[in-house]
């Protein structure tokens, strides 16, 4: 998995982050790179005791109709 073009935006002790990702594995009989699939992620953070953590994360596949964004906005605003 490989993340990329990662966009956060924070207000105070919440944050908004974007960042696109694509997937390749070799999970096959001859082992052999594949490309899997690619999309982006939406996250949710927090600051407690001075650390960052996820609140949530939303998780669109691209290559997966069923799976992909179907906002009218650009997600990475």
């Amino acid at each position: 998995m490989w993340s990329s073009n990662i966009v956060i935006k924070v207000d105070g002790n919440k944050a908004a982050g974007v960042s696109y990702w694509f997937h390749y594995s070799n999970d096959n009989p001859e082992r052999r790179g594949v490309f899997d699939g690619f999309g982006h992620y939406e996250d949710e953070l927090v600051k407690a005791n001075g650390k960052w953590l996820f609140t949530k994360r939303k998780i669109y596949n691209e290559a997966r109709d069923e799976w992909a964004y179907k906002g009218g906005k650009n997600p990475a605003w």
